[in-house]
């Protein structure tokens, strides 16, 4: 149950049960590397920082743009940025 307060935030009496974390920034700035990170960590870093009366089980999931393009690059054996093959990774993963 959740309460719409007048500052227009919500509060609940339940627990999340989730959260979805987005990375988005200027290219370079290691959006990539701390989503590799986090997939590869994260779930064991995040547990100790949880409060005792989280659900203890995490799932992480790590889409990357930049991989399906890389992907699609190899198998178009193109090393050159293509703006329809830019478009066409990021249909693959909404699509997906």
């Amino acid at each position: 149950h959740s309460d719409l307060q007048a500052d227009g935030s919500l509060t609940s009496t339940r627990p999340a049960r989730g959260a979805v974390l987005l990375l988005c920034g200027l290219p370079a700035a290691g959006k990539s590397t701390l989503g590799a990170t986090l997939l590869k960590e994260g779930a064991t870093q995040l547990r100790f920082h949880l409060p005792f009366e989280s659900p203890r089980k995490l799932r992480i999931i790590y889409i990357s743009f930049d991989l399906v393009l890389v992907r699609l690059q190899e198998q178009r054996e193109t090393a050159s940025f293509d703006p329809q093959l830019w478009h066409e990774s990021r249909e693959a993963i909404l699509t997906a």
